[in-house]
């Protein structure tokens, strides 16, 4: 699982966790999640970017 925020300067800030099928957790910090936009989605006025591939230095996240 993780999220990256764009704060309003542009700058990005993500955080990840990949847990394990018996339940051990690895956490990521900040630059060592990098999701990419597969494309834009309009709700209203407000466009949001839909992730669906996630990369981390340590694993694959598909």
């Amino acid at each position: 699982m993780g999220f990256q925020l764009r704060q309003t300067d542009g700058s990005t800030f993500s955080s990840s966790s990949w847990i394990e099928p018996d339940g051990s957790l690895t956490s990521y910090g900040n630059m060592e999640f990098i999701a990419r936009p597969l494309n834009l989605h309009t709700v209203g006025e407000k466009n949001f970017q839909l992730i669906g591939v996630c990369y981390s230095r340590i694993k694959i996240l598909m």
